[in-house]
């Protein structure tokens, strides 16, 4: 690629030609004139069909330059098992986490940012062509392309196109003015998102590197490098929810490539440690970088680097870089130094520290000051100090600074310190915050003399587990507050990320040796997000045990198919295909508990002469009035102000919550709604409507029509009663408009419209009524009919004037419904949720969207929860969905509230959403909890493990129990984790102390015990060095016990790392030893047998391990991975590259055994396998040589791998050329085809290794003589006189493998030993999957038929079962519905670009 190693181009604007969208430098338009063909990337469509054998790329037809695909491929056997791509959860591992500001109203700035890129292709040169021309010459290599050449360029006069009328420009001094909005934004491995959002800016090449910089005062931008090389710069806006690529760079170099910034925020380095290169950029505009040059640090390998902290001022503007470095074995420090007003001229110093240590960690600390971390010892470094050569630096110890993790500098603290103890802290002038490997987190103060004098002083903050990084937050209100004695910081925990609320009153100055207690001085801690953990496996399986509320990781599972990943941190329940919203309880009021209703008004929004009639005499009170009734006699109205209510245990009063007993008109019959006007306070009972005034003289009024109110509908003063079972229906016009004179109630039940609409009802007898605004003028109303099989709307006007014709009809079938603005919202008969959107007071054509979730039955109620939400709640579940459908789909968005645990008999009965403070009112059979809407998140469940820093942990989940054992393998401890509530119980580890051996492996035996009805047996095989341990658990009466049943032991050999249990019980597993160059490697099977204790009593018996079948080999590498497949093993070495079948394991003997190679991708090494059913499985493969793909899943069915006699005599067709017995002799497994009675594997290796347990059998059989003759005098042959093998059959110049091509290994094998060699006839998988990132683990849920696969960057794919009709034309989907990737905008032949790329989900752009 040209001008990948170029260096810097000084202003990159002149170079800008203007095309269709944006500026873009474009180097093969300056070398031929003519536009480079970029090949489409993988977007791919899902409807299309593909054979299996290469599934992942498009092909190019070089003939006539067109993207063909390749021929169709075989049609699929019925018995094959096919999964189907069903959804992803994105990973998101947090690394560092930013605080952001922008404005709030951001289109301004994207229109300055888009005259900007205007003004830049305005400038672009018309006399480039020649001079790029002239310099990328034959003779001028632009990979060397030195700074002088790019001066040159600067030299041209630039010419602009002046004839083009300007729209008016837009000040960035307007744009400061506009509101600032704060938030704080994550960057993790693979992509942005605001703290607590779902929403995900994915990046698809990866992140290495990331800095957030202000260049203006407008908004603060993220800067991002990847590991392919490139800089991109990200304006995240609107929370984080819009997100711009503005400008990326081609480094030219792939790998790690770290930023470091100066305070001015417009200067900034990019370094790439490994190959000690140095690249300066500046901000020359308020969103536009420039690369002002490079510097290489020849024959050095650059350990940190970091800007000196200076005065920088406009008149004295100059930059000073610190770098440690290793150059000829040497420890090396430079200063480069340069002046703003010379940005391209650097002065570079070094000195060599010849007693110097590796620097783990460099820190500005103070004017030309750093902190330099070494192994061992501290040191205080200054620009000065190195620009004249000396070598003596004041140097000390500080065991809490050990290992230092992440800093940034804080002003806000220093003023506060300064505050609160100005005797201790007035003197310093910079104040940073650290903190390091070890969870601690304390700041260092110094002055401008601190070079001199060596004054600095570190204090103590903090201890947090699991600390990754620390960020400031300095928007918060009480960083503000220079007379607040807290200070409150962002830390990343293990997966989540928490503000922390530290006190500063009691600060402790740190010695060397000096401890920081955990958690001191946090006074409050908050999570604000949950993200994913640098899990190693993943575990799905179904569990057995069912809760009233929905616990699986699929939202329409009714199985409870559970998705857990592990680490040695945590264990993790993720949500595979909808989000969680995490609540926080506030206050649990137990008073609640007689009522079965609820309703709450937020006082501030009632009317002052009401307020005056409750005692509250301001209007801005957060106080909240509750009516609670429990539907028969008991009508109590409450005052709450949570400001001053605390939870109690006992019934007891509560301070805050006020009984108000004098505003209710009928406190003992049951009242159906209680609502307020201004003037008014309306209360309906079953019989009888309530007319209070709030103010005045006036009377209270009772308005009975003399039959049994079925519901009642109010909204903004009309009134509707009904029943009808007895044909009633009554209304009133206005509530506040009755008085003693007038009307009061206005009866329809006569009406010749409403006597039609009863007789058109017939015997159905549900029947509800809504009022609501008209959507087209709101000053009228609509009344809408709800009945189950369709929905009527009749404007209120008719009413009043009694000509009512209900002609107005929509066929729907309803059970709940909910008019929420301008949606009408209901939940089918099917149990779906569906919404039409309401235009001219009528259903939208073509606007019905539904969610994918589906309630199953419950009893749903529905609550309006905004403008564009709503809220759907059951016994135990609570659901928001939105309104509008995701970006151009059909489908709504939603997720779940994740509500505290509180058993299976504690179910919700009402729920009243208060919108404005973000919180729930629920109302639970034990009382009133008012909960607090979080963040939202992906985890249903996160569980901290104890001894995280034990690293060897083993997971497995024990059904009967429901809970997860955790064993840990370094400290020989284990526990049981309750999936429920994270509750963990410790199990008595003696068993595992006091065997020495290495703990390898763990798992359970699928056998039935005697159980007690009062305990749960579980049986665990634990494999040691050189040893299996059958225990058994039991769990009883609260506590879990377990004991050693039995033991296998191995003489001589030790055990693999891996076992394997079929569902049958069986366990097989293999061992080896060494012997000379060779491995003898043995399978295993044992089976479990019960064997009676005391023969008299039968019933008192015990389970042995017995070992059932063994067949021991030689191979000279060993088995990295196998599994059984019904009776059938599947291997692979420790290579990977090759997978073997070891046929009817348990069926044949040692003489008829046979192991046959699979057909693999060669590309690809093997990973995991992994069993489907009896007969299916499922390979997780690792392409490493692939630009366009990083894994893949090969799937395999046993009744199409056949065997027979070959005895074809013709050969392979010539594109397969001649074949190379080297790669038989190449292999590191048993091939195990038979000759006579010798295994093939004999024959070629010249060993005789087989066990032989048949007399028959003898060493000088002629027949294996014979071969082993051949075998020798042909071995040299073939290695010397192997022909190149010819090219490979081609389709549209891509490889396309026959279904039988690995038979060319074996046509070499009968030129060996003739026509007689057993032979595969099909050994090629039947579906392959291509994926666009390194595979992590997969695990499969056989109850479900559902593969999960874990991603190297944590997301997580679900590929369901998918039943194959056998049908002829059925064809299989394009990578079996797995979109590959899409579009990327950064071109690779572009060295760079300016634009304004939007990449938000619903714009399809990704990077």
């Amino acid at each position: 690629m040209l001008g990948l190693r170029t260096h810097g181009l000084d202003r990159y604007e002149h170079y800008i030609r203007r095309p269709s969208d944006f500026g873009k430098l474009e180097l093969q338009d300056w070398l031929n004139h003519k536009s480079f063909r970029v090949s489409p990337n993988l977007l791919i469509d899902s409807s299309t069909t593909r054979e299996w054998n290469e599934p992942e790329l498009f092909y190019q037809n070089t003939e006539d330059e067109t993207w063909v695909r390749p021929c169709v491929g075989p049609k699929l056997e019925p018995s094959m098992m096919m999964l189907r791509y069903h959804d992803s959860n994105i990973g998101q591992m947090p690394q560092f986490c930013y605080p952001i500001s922008s404005p709030i109203n951001f289109k301004p700035v994207l229109k300055y940012i888009l005259q900007e890129r205007s003004e830049l292709s305005d400038g672009f040169p018309q006399k480039y062509n020649t001079l790029i021309g002239s310099l990328f010459d034959i003779d001028k290599n632009p990979e060397t392309l030195d700074d002088s050449d790019i001066e040159a360029l600067d030299d041209i006069e630039m010419s602009s196109d002046s004839g083009n009328v300007k729209e008016p420009k837009i000040e960035l001094q307007a744009l400061e003015e506009i509101q600032q909005k704060h938030f704080s934004l994550i960057v993790s491995n693979n992509g942005i998102f605001q703290t607590g959002s779902t929403s995900i800016t994915y990046i698809q090449s990866g992140i290495s590197g990331s800095i957030a910089i202000k260049p203006n005062n407008v908004a603060i931008l993220i800067l991002l490098t990847q590991p392919s090389g490139h800089l991109l710069s990200i304006l995240p806006l609107d929370d984080g929810k819009e997100t711009y690529l503005l400008q990326y760079w081609n480094l030219g170099q792939k790998g790690q490539w770290n930023i470091i910034k100066h305070q001015n925020e417009k200067q900034f380095v990019l370094i790439h440690k490994e190959l000690g290169i140095c690249k300066f950029f500046e901000f020359h505009l308020p969103f536009t970088f420039q690369l002002v040059n490079n510097l290489t640090l020849t024959d050095s390998v650059i350990m940190n680097g970091s800007f000196f902290p200076t005065n920088y001022t406009d008149l004295d503007p100059y930059f000073i870089i610190f770098i440690t470095a290793i150059r000829y074995e040497r420890i090396v420090y430079f200063v480069i130094e340069w002046n703003n007003n010379e940005i391209k001229k650097k002065e570079v110093y070094q000195l060599t520290v010849f007693d110097g240590e590796k620097t783990n960690m460099t820190i500005p600390i103070g004017l030309n000051a750093c902190l330099v971390e070494t192994p061992l010892k501290f040191s205080l470094v200054s620009a000065n100090q190195i620009m004249s050569g000396e070598t003596e630096f004041h140097s000390f110890q500080l065991k809490a600074l050990k290992g230092i993790k992440s800093f940034f500098p804080a002003p806000l603290l220093l003023l506060k310190l300064q505050e609160l103890h100005p005797h201790t802290f007035k003197k310093f002038q910079y104040c940073t915050i650290i903190s390091s490997s070890t969870g601690n987190i304390c700041f260092c103060v110094t002055e401008r003399s601190t070079i001199v004098n060596g004054n600095l002083k570190f204090y103590e903050l903090t201890r947090f587990k699991g600390l990754k990084s620390i960020s400031p937050l300095p928007s918060n209100p009480i960083n503000l507050d220079s007379r607040s004695s807290s200070y409150v910081l962002v830390v990343i925990s293990f997966s989540r990320t928490l503000e922390l609320t530290l006190s500063l009153e009691d600060l402790r100055c740190l010695d060397k040796k000096d401890v920081i207690k955990p958690l001191k001085n946090i006074t409050f801690k908050h999570t604000i997000d949950s993200s994913t953990e640098e899990n190693s496996q993943i575990l799905a399986f179904t569990s057995s045990k069912f809760y009233n509320t929905h616990t699986g990781s699929n939202i329409n599972d009714t199985r409870n198919s559970q998705v857990w990943l592990t680490s040695p941190n945590a264990i993790t329940q993720p949500c595979i295909d909808y989000k969680l919203r995490k609540t926080h309880q506030l206050i649990h009021l137990k008073q609640f508990q007689i009522f079965r209703h609820l309703r709450i008004w937020k006082c501030k929004n009632l009317d002052i002469a009401l307020l005056q009639r409750l005692g509250i005499n301001q209007s801005n009170t957060e106080s909240s009035l509750i009516f609670a009734t429990d539907a028969v006699s008991n009508n109590r109205i409450f005052l709450l102000d949570l400001t001053m209510t605390t939870t109690i245990d006992n019934d007891d009063p509560v301070q805050g919550l006020i009984n108000i007993e004098d505003l209710l008109c009928d406190t003992e019959n049951e009242t159906i709604l209680l609502n307020f006007t201004k003037n008014n306070l309306i209360q309906v009972t079953r019989d009888t409507i309530y007319i209070d005034p709030i103010g005045g003289d006036k009377e209270l009024r009772k308005i009975s029509p003399g039959w049994e109110f079925e519901n009642v509908t109010y909204n903004d003063g009309i009134l509707i009663v009904w029943n009808a079972g007895l044909g009633c229906v009554s209304y009133i016009e206005n509530i506040d408009a009755v008085d003693e004179s007038g009307a009061l109630v206005s009866n329809l039940s006569s009406s010749k419209g409403m006597s039609k609409f009863f007789k058109q009802l017939g015997t159905v007898t549900s029947v509800n009524f809504q009022i609501k605004e008209s959507t087209d003028d709101p000053t009228k109303y609509d009344i809408w009919i709800l009945l189950p099989d369709c929905v009527i709307r009749t404007p209120f006007s008719d009413w009043i004037s009694d000509s009512l014709d209900f002609s107005d009809v929509y066929i729907l079938s309803v059970q709940q419904a909910l008019i929420n603005g301008p949606y009408f919202c209901s939940l089918d008969y099917e149990s779906y949720f569906e919404v039409h959107t309401l235009q001219n007071n009528c259903f939208k054509k073509g606007s019905r969207c539904t969610s994918r979730v589906n309630f199953q039955g419950k009893d749903i109620k529905f609550r309006s929860f905004g403008v564009n939400q709503c809220l759907a709640f059951s016994a135990f579940e609570i659901f928001v969905i939105n309104l509008t459908p995701i970006h151009d789909s059909r489908e709504l968005d939603f997720y779940k509230l994740k509500l505290p645990h509180l058993g299976n008999n504690n179910s919700i009965l009402e729920v009243c959403p208060d919108i404005e403070n973000n919180q729930l009112f629920i109302l639970y059979s034990d009382g009133l909890r008012i909960l607090e809407l979080s963040y939202l998140t992906s985890n249903n469940g996160n569980f901290l493990l104890k001894s995280t820093r034990s690293k060897n942990k083993k997971f497995l989940y024990l059904d009967k129990i429901n809970r997860m054992l955790v064993l840990n393998q370094d400290l020989r401890e284990w526990e049981c984790i309750r999936l429920s509530d994270g509750k963990a119980v410790g199990l008595d580890s003696q068993l595992l102390k006091d065997d020495s051996e290495e703990i390898l492996e763990i798992k359970e035996l699928p056998i039935a015990t005697e159980d007690n009805p009062l305990e749960k047996k579980t049986v665990l095989l634990i494999s040691f060095t050189s040893s299996l341990k059958l225990v058994l658990l039991t769990a009883a009466k609260n506590k879990i016990s377990n004991q050693i049943i039995d033991s296998y032991k191995l003489d001589n050999s030790r055990l693999l790392n891996h076992l394997v249990i079929t569902p049958r019980g069986e366990i097989f597993f293999l061992d080896y030893k060494v012997m000379g160059t060779d491995n003898e490697m043995s399978f295993n099977k044992l089976k479990v047998t019960k064997h009676c204790i005391d023969q008299e009593e039968r019933n008192n018996t015990t389970l042995r391990l017995t070992l059932e079948t063994r067949f021991t080999f030689k191979s000279w590498s060993t088995v990295k991975t196998f599994t059984v497949v019904g009776d059938n093993i599947i291997a692979t070495t420790n290579m990977g590259e090759k997978l073997y079948l070891i046929k009817d394991f348990s069926s044949s003997s040692d003489e008829s055994r046979r192991v046959y190679p699979l057909e693999m991708y060669p590309d690809s090494k093997v990973q995991k396998i992994i069993p489907l059913n009896e007969c299916c499985f499922v390979v997780a493969a690792y392409c490493g040589n692939r630009n366009d793909l990083d894994s893949r899943l090969i799937f395999y069915s046993l009744p199409t791998i056949k065997v027979g006699l070959n005895n074809e005599t013709g050969s392979l067709p010539d594109e397969y050329g001649n074949g190379r017995v080297d790669d038989i002799f190449e292999v590191d497994f048993p091939e195990g085809f038979q000759f006579g009675t010798m295994a093939l594997y004999d024959v070629l290796h010249g060993e005789r290794h087989v066990n032989r347990y048949s007399e028959g059998i003898r060493s000088e059989n002629d027949e294996a003589e014979v071969a082993l003759r051949q075998r020798r005098n042909l071995l040299l042959f073939w290695r010397n006189h192997s022909s190149t093998p010819k090219p490979s059959l081609r389709r549209a110049a891509t490889i396309v493998y026959e279904d039988h091509v690995s038979s060319r290994y074996f046509e070499d094998i009968s030129s060996i030993l003739g026509s007689t060699a057993m032979r595969t006839k099909r050994l090629s998988p039947y579906n392959a999957v291509a994926l666009d990132k390194p595979i992590q683990d997969i695990s499969y849920d056989p109850a479900v038929q559902t593969l999960y696969v874990l991603m190297a960057d944590q997301t997580i794919h679900k590929f369901g079962k998918d039943r194959l009709p056998c049908q002829d034309e059925y064809e299989p989907r394009w990578n079996s519905g797995y979109l590959v990737s899409r579009r990327s905008i950064v071109k690779s032949d572009l060295i760079c670009e300016v634009g304004l790329w939007n990449l938000s989900d619903n714009c399809k752009n990704t990077v």
